[in-house]
């Protein structure tokens, strides 16, 4: 009896003498059963409520610009701006996220080979053939 759905109790009583205790014991159950009370919530993605958070934000921004006095509509602009770019980031299809993510993985590789984590600080390929492990960590406690 809880959830997000609505409830259906069917209390079946009997008018028999012989079955008054269960009867009587049946409807104090369903007396029971008809005092809880369920608030049924809307199963939201949550990146679609980002997203429509993130529009209701732009379009407070847009009339906030609208009405705004002259000094502070540049700053009100930016925050608009923002809020777009933030809107069609997470409004992206799956394959740019994807591909977005990838390129990001690259540049971090390349960072880290730069500083000579990953594949050795001379570039040794065959360190890369098997599994290996790298302190990223100078403290000797964090190191485990």
């Amino acid at each position: 009896l809880g959830g997000n759905a609505k409830t259906l109790m069917i209390a079946a009583i009997s008018p028999a003498d012989l079955n008054y205790d269960e009867t009587l014991s049946t409807l104090r159950y369903a007396d029971r059963a008809k005092r809880i009370v369920n608030k049924a919530v809307v199963n939201e993605d949550e990146s679609t409520r980002v997203i429509r958070e993130l529009q209701a934000e732009v379009a407070q921004l847009k009339t906030r610009t609208a009405a705004a006095q002259d000094e502070r509509v540049a700053d009100l602009q930016e925050q608009l701006a923002a809020a777009q770019k933030l809107v069609q980031a997470m409004s992206a299809p799956w394959q740019e996220r994807l591909e977005r993510t990838r390129v990001l993985g690259e540049e971090r590789g390349r960072g880290f080979h730069d500083m000579g984590i990953g594949e050795g600080a001379d570039g040794d390929a065959a360190r890369r053939r098997g599994p290996h492990l790298v302190n990223l960590n100078e403290d000797p406690s964090m190191s485990g």
